[in-house]
């Protein structure tokens, strides 16, 4: 059996030079990256992956290979006495994932009363032999990761909340989100839909939601089109939001934040005999129409990716990002009437 040891003496470098030159380490010239590989392939090289996995395992104090996760918060998500839907289920199914998988996972918090700086975390990191790291969405986009040696890393984040980064990535698939709810609402005979989302969330879905709304809008007409909401802060006040609706004339209103089931009574409306409305991610809630985005499963396939990257041997960021998105599923509620036996479930092409 040709051995990484045997690519080396023909190749007339040292075996971590093989070995990163397979990993496609950045450390390593494309052209001793295109040299190793085809000795590899002339001689008939093939690296086993189960070696591989036990070679780079490192074994933490609790007998199980520990995966640090970055959060941004002002307090330790593992102290929070509230649950917050989306983060609580996400940091869940991470944590679920983790130990079937024979992980254990361990929060390193890098904001909040003292900053780590990335020079500080790569020690504490290297040092204990950690080599997955999970980047955790929130505590606001203007707050960035520490820059780790990420040569040493695998790292996979959730959510967009690290876009600057090139990182494999996992996230809730709101762009599809937006079509089936649109594609719902339609089925129930609603035809001026209206999106009503604070603009501080946009960003945070790559623009997903407005995005696919106002594509949609294109194939309307312009008389049927509802616009967004002229806001002046990052969160739609009750007098905006009130304005809107009264200009607008909407039939049905799409939300991802905005409390539009208590708002809309407030105004004199009946939900949802005078007005429908739906949530892009109802969080848990069974009383409201819309989609769960299924955190719990974004937060166990992130750990599945990452899993992926350790066994695999791939350290340092990718030279191609991938992006992993999770399906919603549309829940019906009480905020929605019914949808007509009789129509089609394929209106948003037409």
């Amino acid at each position: 059996m040709i051995t990484m040891k045997d690519v080396a003496a023909a190749a007339k470098c040292s075996v971590m030079t093989v070995s990163l030159a397979l990993r496609d380490s950045r450390e390593v010239s494309e052209t001793t990256k295109v040299r190793i590989k085809a000795l590899c392939r002339e001689m008939g090289y093939r690296p086993n992956p189960l070696v591989s996995a036990l070679i780079s395992q490192r074994k933490g104090p609790h007998g199980a290979e520990t995966l640090a996760l970055l959060s941004k918060f002002d307090e330790p998500i593992a102290l929070w006495k509230k649950h917050e839907p989306f983060y609580s289920d996400l940091f869940k199914g991470i944590n679920d994932r983790a130990e079937e998988l024979g992980f254990r996972v361990e929060e390193f918090p890098v904001w909040g009363k003292e900053r780590i700086s990335g020079e500080r975390l790569t020690r504490i990191l290297s040092t204990r032999g950690i080599r997955g790291v999970l980047l955790f969405p929130g505590g606001g986009l203007d707050r960035d990761f520490p820059e780790l040696e990420w040569k040493n890393f695998a790292v996979v984040a959730s959510a967009f909340h690290a876009k600057a980064m090139s990182v494999h990535r996992t996230a809730s698939n709101y762009g599809w989100a937006m079509e089936e709810s649109l594609l719902e609402l339609e089925r129930r005979g609603y035809r001026r839909i209206g999106l009503a989302m604070n603009s501080h969330l946009d960003p945070s879905t790559q623009f997903a939601l407005s995005g696919r709304y106002l594509s949609w809008q294109i194939g309307l007409s312009a008389k049927s089109r509802v616009p967004l909401i002229k806001g002046t802060g990052a969160r739609t006040t009750f007098d905006e939001f009130a304005a809107w609706v009264q200009q607008s004339k909407p039939d049905a209103i799409l939300s991802l934040e905005v409390p539009v089931d208590t708002w809309l009574p407030r105004l004199g409306f009946s939900i949802p005999d005078d007005i429908g409305c739906a949530f892009l991610a109802i969080h848990g809630r069974t009383d409201v129409s819309g989609i769960d985005q299924r955190s719990y499963d974004v937060g166990r396939t992130t750990v599945t990716v990452l899993a992926r990257e350790l066994f695999l041997n791939h350290y340092g960021l990718p030279e191609i990002p991938e992006v992993t998105l999770i399906n919603g599923v549309w829940v019906e509620g009480n905020t929605t009437r019914p949808a007509h036996p009789a129509m089609p479930a394929a209106l948003l092409s037409q």
